[in-house]
């Protein structure tokens, strides 16, 4: 249950030492940079009135050529790696499980890129983009004409003959539905000098072919475009089915050469390695870059300021001494936890704890002042988990599968998440055993065979009940006393009686009363002093902070009907009881089901329909569990000491996006 202790430093060192001293530091991959902005604020106070002025003859570092030319490349990169990325043969399931990424020294990585000829294919892919997209807009204008002439494809003729008519025009184009009768009727009865035609109909519109005397051609035309008549405009002489069969044969071509430009991007899935190196080396010079934009630079020598880690200060010595001898100022601070707001957070916790980092991490980190709750989390959620899952069979499944997992990982994030899911699924086995649940009742429904039960869902219920709201207390109990620890280390030991020794006292009373009948020394009047001095603490305390006294009334009214509250938060943990009971039930209706096939059917289907229903149910029930466990903790626990807000230390190192660098 460790923050690992940070220190502040700041570095001055000669401009010409920059390159070296990056590459050094980003290798060593222990340093977070910030920059010198908290000394430029609107209100400077004494303590740090020098330093702003001595700043305004600095000014922050900007980007070099090399530095530009790093960000174009790795942009470049991206682009080669989004294009080919589609035609590459996916990885095995197990390997993109376990996160086996290739592993090359960065030195053999710096060399390797001096033959690797992504420049050229970055070009190539440019071209052949380039050319794709212009075969696609001549697909889609193909489509757009055939859909705008499949209306006209039985036109007898050749368009250049209706439009060479000498004293009378033809007009082609449609009209809504409901015009229809009204243009038939206009043409028959007042424009004598014409002729219409109903040429084709869809349930939208009406389709005619429309001749008409040059003499009237205008008025007919005002009166056409009066009722919205679309207009249909051949860009071509020839058939209009000749037409269309001419835009499907160039349909066909233009996928045939699209495809032809698709396989050759297919070739160069040989080099996607070659390019996820480059990606790689671009990227990590690029993340050295943004933290030199930190540094401020005067005519000779550059500042930095950042965090590292209290233990590596000594390597941090030695890594600037291998590079750059003495030619360097090193100045370190302890963290004042009054000015800790922004000091980067990294966990230390052991094995058990270290995997359930990441579920405290989906929260949110502690602050430097805060203390990190994670050990308590990972005890609690593996119960929780257990108790809720509650299965023996799916508990088997889940740890051997995570097992396997965790063997053939080779990282430590991959390691702790398959770690995090062995320890839930021993618990969940172990509670499983207890329940007497093994795929629900597949054992005693299938093979006769009857299995222990210690805790029986059908007539336990209360007793199972109870247990949920026993662990709920003394998650409560916990958190309450993971805050007293939080108000001692940051000297509010006042504060602990107050919002901290008020709630044990009631809810120590609230146990007495509960347990008065199973613990002869506990009674009634003993209860009732333990509420009665809690209440009274709450009441006289809860508005300290308000200057008013009907503020301070109000505060201390409303701090005591928080009990309301603690209620709320102990009933929450009969989820552990119902989520239990929902997982099993329905592993049950699942065997029931298989059941019902008939001999000899059976022997091959309910083994082939059971096996996909469980797993099923296994999913979707361990996907709740998560859920329900993190809640817990995330609402009822956190909310009675954790504030979080921290954010995690990010030092300067090798990025690891496809492979992995090592020093």
């Amino acid at each position: 249950m460790a923050i690992v202790k940070m220190k502040e430093f700041s570095l001055y060192f000669l401009k010409k030492d920059k390159l070296k001293i990056l590459d050094e530091l980003q290798a060593f991959g222990g340093l977070e940079f910030r920059n010198f902005e908290r000394y430029v604020n609107d209100e400077i106070d004494s303590k740090n009135e020098n330093i702003v002025k001595a700043l305004e003859k600095f000014k922050y570092l900007e980007l070099d050529e090399k530095d530009i030319f790093n960000e174009q490349s790795l942009n470049k990169l991206k682009y080669c790696l989004e294009v080919l990325r589609p035609y590459v043969t996916k990885q095995p399931i197990i390997k993109s499980l376990t996160d086996d990424k290739i592993e090359i020294n960065y030195e053999d990585l710096k060399k390797s890129i001096n033959s690797n000829s992504w420049e050229n294919i970055y070009d190539e892919f440019k071209n052949i983009n380039s050319k794709i997209s212009s075969l696609d807009s001549e697909y889609l204008k193909c489509i757009s004409d055939i859909e705008s002439n499949k209306n006209w494809e039985n036109l007898e003729g050749e368009i250049k003959d209706y439009n060479n008519l000498r004293y009378t025009t033809c007009i082609f184009g449609s009209i809504s539905k409901q015009f229809e009768q009204e243009i038939v009727n206009k043409f028959d009865n007042e424009f004598k000098l014409s002729s219409v035609q109903m040429f084709n109909s869809t349930q939208q519109e009406s389709f005619f072919v429309i001749i008409v005397h040059n003499d009237i051609k205008q008025e007919v035309f005002e009166f056409l475009r009066f009722k919205g008549f679309n207009f249909q405009v051949f860009s071509y002489e020839e058939k209009v089915s000749d037409y269309l069969k001419t835009l499907e044969n160039k349909k066909s071509f233009i996928l045939r050469e699209k495809d032809k430009l698709i396989d050759k991007i297919k070739s160069y899935e040989s080099k996607y390695v070659d390019l996820q190196f480059a990606y790689e080396y671009f990227n990590s010079n690029v993340a050295k870059g943004k933290a030199s934009q930190k540094f401020l630079e005067s005519d000779s020598f550059l500042i930095c300021e950042g965090y590292v880690e209290e233990n590596n200060v000594d390597d941090f010595k030695k890594c600037l001494t291998k590079v750059v001898n003495s030619n360097f100022y090193l100045e370190f601070k302890d963290i004042e936890l009054e000015n800790s707001n922004d000091v980067p957070i990294k966990l230390s916790n052991g094995s058990i704890a270290s995997p359930f980092e990441s579920v405290l991490e989906m929260y949110s980190y502690p602050t430097y002042k805060e203390i990190d709750p994670t050990p308590i989390i990972s005890i609690f959620f593996i119960i929780f988990f257990g108790m809720m899952l509650a299965d023996a069979g799916y508990g088997l499944v889940i740890t051997i599968l995570s097992a396997f997992l965790y063997v053939k990982s080779k990282t430590v994030e991959k390691k702790n998440s398959y770690r995090l899911f062995i320890f839930t699924g021993i618990s969940t086995i172990i509670w499983g055993i207890l329940y007497g649940a093994y795929f629900g009742d597949l054992i005693q429904r299938y093979f006769k065979i009857d299995v222990p039960v210690v805790l029986d869902v059908n007539t336990d219920i209360m007793t199972i009940f109870i247990i949920s709201i026993a662990f709920g207390f003394v998650h409560l109990i916990l958190g309450l006393i993971m805050k007293a620890v939080v108000y001692f280390k940051n000297g509010k030991k006042i504060d602990v009686i107050y919002d901290v020794v008020s709630w044990l006292l009631i809810l120590s009373g609230v146990l007495v009363f509960a347990l008065q009948g199973i613990i002869t020394v506990f009674n009634s009047s003993i209860a009732t002093w333990l509420i009665v001095i809690g209440v009274l603490i709450l009441l006289f305390t809860q508005g300290r902070e308000s200057e008013s006294i009907v503020g301070k009334i109000g505060g201390g009214v409303y701090g005591v009907y928080g009990v309301t509250g603690y209620i709320g938060d102990i009933i929450s943990y009969s989820r552990l009881l119902a989520l239990g009971l929902a997982s099993g039930f329905i592993a049950n209706a699942f065997n029931i089901m298989g059941g019902l096939i008939p001999f000899p059917f059976n022997l091959v289907i309910t083994p082939l329909m059971l096996i996909p229903l469980h797993l099923f149910n296994l999913g979707i029930n361990a996907l709740g569990t998560y859920v329900h466990s993190a809640r817990l903790q995330y609402l009822e626990f956190f909310g009675k000491f954790y504030t979080g807000g921290g954010r995690k230390f990010m030092p300067l190192k090798y990025t690891d996006k496809y492979i992995r660098i090592k020093k």
